[in-house]
């Protein structure tokens, strides 16, 4: 596969990056599916709503808190003000543990314990359609590089070596 440089769109004093756009868009169609999934077991599209809220927030602090504390603990350490830039790094697994308290957490404040399955059957039916447009923005940045390797499935960095896209 051949390396392609990430297309980015410069926006005024930012820019937006593939990955950020196939991220946002993971997030809408998530919704959409919770969102329609609620709305079908009459779960209510207004509860449904802020759960989702929830999960973004809960995903995004999971997802960056993980990034930094397992991936990069030293540099953490020695940083300490790395922790508030949620844009300089991501683990999905974090963003999975995070999103998964934050739906506990909703769903007890919220009196809906005794729903709990209920609520997650929805999101778990939702995560793989979000998960898979997300995953496809690590696929096109290539930022989960792995060993040399000749499987044709292999694709160039930058630097022309044929590594593993983890992402893929």
């Amino acid at each position: 596969i051949p390396y392609i440089e990430q297309p980015v769109i410069p926006l005024g004093p930012v820019a937006l990056h593939t990955f950020g756009l196939l991220v946002g868009l993971a997030i809408l169609l998530g919704a959409r599916v919770v969102n329609r999934r609620v709305e079908r077991f009459g779960l209510g599209v207004a509860l449904g709503d802020r759960l989702v809220l929830w999960l973004l927030v809960g995903g995004f602090v999971g997802a960056h808190l993980v990034h930094q504390f397992v991936y990069f603990p030293a540099d953490t350490l020695a940083h300490p003000w790395s922790i508030l830039r949620f844009w300089d790094g991501l683990s999905s697994f974090g963003g999975f543990a995070g999103a998964l308290a934050a739906a506990l957490i909703f769903l007890k404040r919220n009196g809906l314990w005794a729903e709990r399955w209920r609520y997650l059957d929805v999101v778990a039916y939702a995560l793989p359609f979000g998960w898979t447009i997300g995953r496809l923005g690590c696929f096109i940045a290539f930022d989960h590089p792995g060993d040399p390797t000749t499987f044709w499935l292999g694709e160039a960095d930058g630097d022309g070596i044929v590594r593993h896209n983890l992402g893929l």
